[in-house]
């Protein structure tokens, strides 16, 4: 037996509820109500900065079609876009040219690295010019001074910290 998805039209030809449902074993139904196979429509081209995917369904004469329609994001929508495809982004270091990762775990773990290489210098343990490794969105390890760490760490953080700002009033 297949599973289909199927929709309970009513009598005014409006959708009243749709149900995964094997054919021999649909409900019945008031009289004038009757179930419908769904089919799948193709997605619109959308602009995900500018729009999303809000679900539609078409009644026709013999099956309903499920389907999307492209809607404009609210503001806050397109805050929350932004500030999504910031991160995703990441951070480019420049003049260097690598890209640091911004998910939460990326950034704790460079908060951690940074405590710990402020603590080192403050302990004497290093210099200005001991080198660090940084890793890059890649993986790929980058060599910098320790200056030059804290000072793409900085810029990391208000970075992070703009894409914060915008998205919150």
């Amino acid at each position: 037996m297949n599973w289909n998805l199927y929709a309970l039209v009513t009598p005014e030809n409006a959708l009243a509820s749709t149900s995964l449902q094997q054919a021999e074993l649909l409900p019945a139904t008031k009289p004038g109500w009757r179930w419908m196979p769904v089919v799948e429509g193709t997605l619109p081209d959308f602009q995900p900065a500018t729009e999303r995917l809000v679900r539609i369904f078409e009644i026709g004469e013999t099956f309903v079609i499920h389907g999307w329609e492209a809607v404009p994001l609210t503001s806050g929508e397109q805050k929350h876009q932004a500030f999504y495809q910031g991160v995703v982004s990441g951070f480019t270091v420049q003049p260097e040219g690598f890209t640091l990762r911004l998910e939460d775990a990326d950034r704790a773990a460079f908060a951690q690295m940074l405590a710990l290489v402020k603590e080192a210098l403050e302990l004497g343990m290093i210099t200005s010019e001991t080198p660090q490794l940084i890793a890059g969105h890649t993986g790929t390890r980058h060599e910098v001074t320790t200056l030059r760490f804290r000072q793409i760490m900085v810029a990391y953080g208000l970075h992070y910290k703009s894409l914060w700002d915008a998205l919150t009033p």
